[in-house]
């Protein structure tokens, strides 16, 4: 009981200083208003389903993977930086329930901002399809991108560096299934990325089925997880400095 008391105590106090942050909260709020810009500079004379596609698939470039990994990853930089997490460490919580309080945190930060952003796009969730589609492949993009952002969290001291070094496999993340469709090479790839798998049910494309999706999350979680584990150990005396 002890244990998740102080899970659920850090997740509040990560998920305040996330929109207080002067590092962190931009990505945030830029993530909430992208798809309302992206809406408002499209033409007039675009059919409202074409409309809500084309935000919902742009939303999701960012949403999916860029800001949960931003979001995990610079958490960890900053309490490094700030000495906050020794002091945390200092004080017996353990490695992994801060860790697995910042996975929390961020998936709830990334169902806020999809909530705020619906209620500003005032979008037709009949276009979605299914409420538990949109829970199952968001909720799993949410959840291996924060992930792969403790990844780089851990392996990098410092929130600059952090940033730098994960821009190009976190793009490459988010935009390779968004362009996909202009090249042939890019879309044989789009059904093994897993934000190729909630593009394609954005998109309504026939990439397999539900266990193909189970599949391919399934190894990308089990993949990031393992990368994040050796990570840890690796650089867990580095948690203390």
């Amino acid at each position: 009981m002890k244990t998740w008391q102080q899970v659920w105590t850090l997740v509040g106090v990560k998920f305040k200083q996330s929109f207080a942050s002067v590092k962190i909260s931009p990505m945030i709020y830029i993530t909430i208003l992208y798809p309302v810009i992206m809406n408002f500079i499209l033409p007039n004379d675009v059919s409202s389903i074409e409309r809500q596609g084309f935000v919902m698939i742009m939303f999701f470039s960012f949403l999916g993977s860029v800001s949960p990994i931003t979001l995990a990853m610079l958490n960890l930089t900053e309490d490094k930086e700030h000495k906050t997490l020794r002091i945390l460490l200092d004080s017996h919580v353990r490695p992994w329930v801060y860790l697995l309080s910042l996975v929390i945190m961020t998936q709830i930060t990334m169902w806020v901002t999809v909530m705020i952003s619906f209620a500003l796009l005032n979008l037709d969730y009949q276009y979605l399809g299914s409420i538990f589609g949109m829970i199952f492949h968001f909720g799993m993009c949410f959840l291996i991108s924060s992930i792969l952002g403790l990844i780089f969290g851990l392996i990098f001291d410092r929130s600059a560096t952090a940033n730098a070094a994960s821009i190009v496999p976190m793009l490459a993340i988010a935009f390779i299934p968004l362009f996909s469709r202009m090249n042939d090479h890019l879309a044989g790839l789009m059904p093994y990325f897993y934000t190729g798998r909630a593009n394609a049910w954005l998109l309504n494309l026939d990439y397999g089925n539900l266990g193909i999706d189970f599949l391919i999350y399934g190894v990308w979680l089990l993949a990031s997880l393992i990368v994040l584990t050796i990570c840890y150990r690796q650089k867990r005396n580095r948690l203390y400095l």
